[in-house]
């Protein structure tokens, strides 16, 4: 018998992101990345998305999350935190 794969554990802080993104910044995140990007799970993120929290909008390929607006959303959650 094969032993089950071990799983995979996630980081518990937030990738650091880089604080300017060019003016013609157009990265669109899928929700799996927004979530690995603010450090929380995919399901709060698509919570957040029904509570409309965090804008999104749905592009060919799905559901998706620019970076501005995942950088918005941190900074006030860092905002709320203090």
């Amino acid at each position: 018998m094969a032993a089950a794969p071990s799983p995979i554990r996630m980081s518990e802080e937030p990738i650091q992101m880089p604080t300017a993104c060019p003016p013609d910044c157009k990265a669109w995140h899928n929700p799996s990345v927004a979530a690995s990007l603010l450090g929380v799970s995919r399901r709060t993120i698509y919570r957040l998305m029904a509570d409309g929290e965090i804008q999104w909008r749905r592009r060919r390929w799905g559901r998706a999350i620019t970076h501005e607006e995942i950088r918005r959303y941190q900074s006030e959650r860092a905002r709320i935190a203090e």
